[in-house]
């Protein structure tokens, strides 16, 4: 093992007059940084799947820049923390899961035989090239209870060797035993449960975060106890980590303690897509849940890397006996379908309730910093999940996983002396956090002894100076499954730019106990998530069996441990798009486009590269900085039976071979493919329903507006609460062709003026009509009989109620009406009321 020595610092001194003259130098900025285990993109600020309101992550945020696209080198803590501890990739740390990792010496890890001997912390060099007193707090490395690169021998923290002067370390298994205070709620593997209140001051979190608000108390009130140094405080937040033992008062109230209560209480949004909301919203899910995951190949290693961790909950389902009774109307098989859905809700409220639960923690230790405003405002925080978590997508419930929802973490920097919001959409890494705290204290990166570049990550201070820039640099995630099980023999790789997601896998090849790399097999999978996370973020459509992403697939594997551009910045090519919301046959497309250096900088294409355009539709390739394409260069037929043609830019370097920048652009064709919507409404009692939506054409995205409020994209919405009187507005909207052109179907239902209503009158809405009427009567109607008749008398449309009509709404189809007014009636028992209507399609 070798670890490198502090560097030698020379000061010259110069004399003037007699006297010493010293530079006055700046004094370094406390830092805090806070490592939260397992935590998602669920934080309010991240505005993720599910968004829990996280108020003082907020005020974080509010002061610095939120990163919405950060990567963990790894969706496994072990990994992760070793790869942005120490700045360097998996490849180089060699670790890629807890199989190899040694708890009791951190050293040991790296090792002459891994060609990795040198090594440097972030905690440790701070603390012995930098000058700062470095404070860590529970679990910061893997394996914290075995106080990892802590040297205990030394008496005076102002000595201390290794990478800490001072740690702390709780665990708090013993007070929270299971069989002592817990009515364990869970199920195999995700084990959780309410907790009483009073418990929480015990809990491991609370009890680090009370020792770092001593820790700053004791240094605002003169107490050198940081040996004249500025302090580095690392705080491990384990939550939310299972098992989620959470006190009660952080459950939301939809959380079911008793499944066997009357009436049964669904906790989460059930009916699918009814409006207002009811209950809380589960992870998005494609329409047939996890035909995402089926879609996969079948026992492939997408498959296999979560394979049977969303099956516990259907087993869970199917032994509950007996039965509670939900609906009297629902069969057994809905009601443990019902029943396996209340539990995945369970756990995810559990989950929630441990982020606010951690949201609380940094809560008061912020308020301690506000509290003394000489520390608040010479601070700089940096906030990161060290992996993401997933609940329920793909039939997955963990990390481990390659997909956005287990490699993409909060991540955030507040540098107080300067506090303002910003936010960055820039793809960036844990691997970053290193060299931008290096650059924050106006201190040199780690080298190598041969003096080349230590570091794996760059510098993000640009970034916090001009949150817009943008650069292409796509991001590796790597980990390996445990010992003994498929995957685990070679890395399983993700690869992630601002707009794409590639992952691949490689299979053992001997089977799950033995590694054989001549006969194991590649398997891929290709998302386009959109830069703005507005394409597919759920990764629900895997592109890689298109041909047509071929050339994107070769791209991103450039960035692939021992491939041309491994851990590199490239330019970023953004082809420009067309100002129509359709080309037609006789247009012609001027192909073009903008560059960005790797610093963020717009330049002039540069010589020494081949600039190579190709397209979906047609052979023709194009060697040119820019050019145009006839679109009549397509068949006819092509062109009728196709929406778009994507174009293709690479820029090659001539003397390498290697793509250093790439871009694909999407030109929406033929204006007969513009979207047509339309839909209408049944209303019944106090709800309505969308029927009859169609939406043909070619379109992107579509969403719906109610009464102002935005829901269900690409849904379309079910049991809409009506208001008691007024109107109530349904619009859907559908984004389609180039320039993002939009187009909109509205429904306007009618509703009573309570003051206005008589009993004796037929109230017919709306009116004009065009597909569907809805009668109202304020004292409702029962054994009544439907006539419509025309202008001339005719009888066009006969409908008889029957008793069950015994309600204030009748919804009835007009479709096949002609134009014009036409004259209902309804004939009771003992009245005939009567109104018009006008229709008009």
């Amino acid at each position: 093992m070798k670890k490198l020595l502090p560097y030698i610092i020379c000061v010259i001194t110069f004399t003037c007059f007699g006297k010493i003259s010293l530079a006055q130098l700046a004094p370094k900025p406390n830092i805090i940084f806070i490592i939260i285990d397992d935590l998602n993109d669920y934080i309010e600020a991240l505005d993720g799947k599910i968004a829990v309101e996280t108020p003082n992550l907020n005020r974080i945020s509010a002061n610095g820049t939120l990163f919405t696209n950060a990567e963990a080198s790894s969706p496994l803590c072990c990994p992760s923390r070793t790869s942005f501890l120490t700045g360097k990739d998996a490849a180089y740390t060699q670790i890629y899961s807890a199989a190899n990792y040694k708890c009791h010496n951190f050293a040991q890890n790296f090792t002459a035989a891994n060609n990795n001997e040198t090594y440097f912390t972030l905690p440790g060099y701070f603390k012995d090239s930098i000058g700062y007193f470095t404070y860590g707090l529970n679990k910061i490395f893997h394996c914290y209870e075995n106080y990892q690169e802590y040297d205990d021998v030394t008496p005076n923290a102002c000595d201390k060797s290794l990478s800490w002067n001072k740690m702390f370390v709780y665990n708090d298994s013993i007070i929270l035993k299971p069989d002592v205070v817990l009515e364990e709620q869970g199920v195999i593997s995700n084990e959780w449960s309410a907790i009483n209140d009073t418990l929480e001051k015990y809990m491991m979190d609370y009890v680090a975060v009370d020792s770092t608000i001593h820790f700053i108390s004791q240094i605002a009130q003169g107490e050198n106890i940081t040996c004249d140094k500025p302090f580095f405080i690392t705080l491990g937040i384990k939550k939310p980590h299972k098992p989620l033992y959470i006190p009660q008062k952080y459950f939301m109230p939809e959380y079911i303690t008793d499944f066997y209560a009357e009436p049964y209480n669904i906790p989460f949004h059930y009916p699918a897509n009814s409006y207002p909301i009811n209950g809380i919203v589960m992870p998005p899910q494609p329409d047939i849940p996890f035909a995402d995951y089926y879609n996969l190949p079948v026992d492939g290693m997408g498959q296999e890397m979560v394979k049977g961790a969303d099956e516990r909950f259907i087993t869970w389902a199917e032994n509950v006996s007996p039965l509670p009774v939900i609906n009297p109307a629902f069969d057994e098989e809905l009601t443990r379908d019902i029943l396996g859905w209340s539990k995945r809700a369970n756990c995810v409220l559990a989950y929630i309730a441990a982020v606010k639960y951690l949201d609380a923690q940094i809560g008061r230790l912020l308020d301690t910093l506000e509290a003394y405003p000489d520390i608040y405002n010479n601070t700089i925080i940096v906030v990161a999940g060290d992996n993401g978590y997933s609940l329920s997508e793909k039939k997955h419930w963990g990390k481990r996983a390659m997909w956005e929802t287990d490699v993409r973490v909060p991540f955030m920097i507040a540098d107080l002396r300067n506090p303002h919001k910003q936010v960055s959409n820039t793809s960036v890494n844990l691997l970053d956090i290193f060299p931008t705290l290096c650059d924050l204290t106006d201190s040199p990166f780690p080298t190598f002894l041969n003096g080349s570049n230590y570091l794996d990550g760059i510098s993000l201070k640009p970034l916090l100076e001009n949150p817009s820039l943008t650069w292409e640099r796509p991001l590796l995630s790597a980990v390996k499954k445990e010992s003994d099980t498929e995957g685990s023999c070679f890395p399983q790789y993700s690869i992630r730019n601002n707009r794409f997601h590639y992952i691949r896998y490689q299979s053992n090849g001997g089977g799950p106990l033995s590694c054989d790399a001549e006969n194991s097999y590649i398997e891929e999978e290709l998302y386009e998530i959109g830069i703005n996370r507005d394409v597919d973020p759920y990764e629900w459509n895997n592109l890689i069996s298109n041909p047509d992403y071929n050339a994107l697939v070769a791209y991103l594997q450039q960035w692939l441990p021992d491939s041309a551009m491994y851990l590199k910045k490239t330019f970023t090519a953004q082809i420009n798009n067309t100002n129509n919301c359709f080309l037609n046959y006789t247009d012609t497309l001027l192909l073009s486009f903008n560059l960005i250096d790797s610093a963020g900088n717009s330049i002039a294409a540069p010589a020494g590269y081949n600039y190579v355009w190709t397209n979906n539709l047609t052979d023709d390739t194009l060697f040119a900085i820019n050019g145009a394409f006839l679109i009549s260069n397509l068949s006819e037929i092509t062109f009728a039976t196709n929406d778009k043609i994507i174009f293709t830019l690479q820029m090659q370097d001539i003397a390498s071979g290697a793509t250093v920048a790439f871009d694909m652009a999407y030109f929406y064709i033929d204006a007969a493919n513009e979207p047509d919507i339309h839909f209408s409404s049944i209303s019944a009692g106090t709800t309505t329903n969308i029927v009859d939506f169609l939406i043909e054409g070619s379109y992107t995205n579509y969403w719906w507006v109610i009464n102002g409020d935005s829901v269900f994209t690409n849904q379309v919405p079910q049991e809409i609460a009506l208001p008691a009187e007024g109107t109530m507005t349904i619009t859907c909207f559908a984004e389609y062709g180039n320039n993002a052109c939009v187009k909109s179907f509205t429904v306007i239902i009618y509703l009573p003026v309570k003051n206005y209503f008589k009993d004796e009158v037929l109230y017919v809405i709306p009116n004009p009509a065009i597909t569907h009427v809805t009668m109202y009567m304020k004292k409702g109607f029962t054994g009544t009989q439907l006539n419509v008749y025309s202008l001339d008398g005719k009888l066009v449309l006969q409908k008889y109620l029957g008793e069950d009509a015994a309600t204030l709404y009748y919804t009835f189809d007009v479709s096949e009406l002609k134009n014009g007014l036409y004259f209902v009636s309804l004939i009771g028992e003992q009245n005939i009321f009567s109104n018009s209507i006008v229709i008009m399609h």
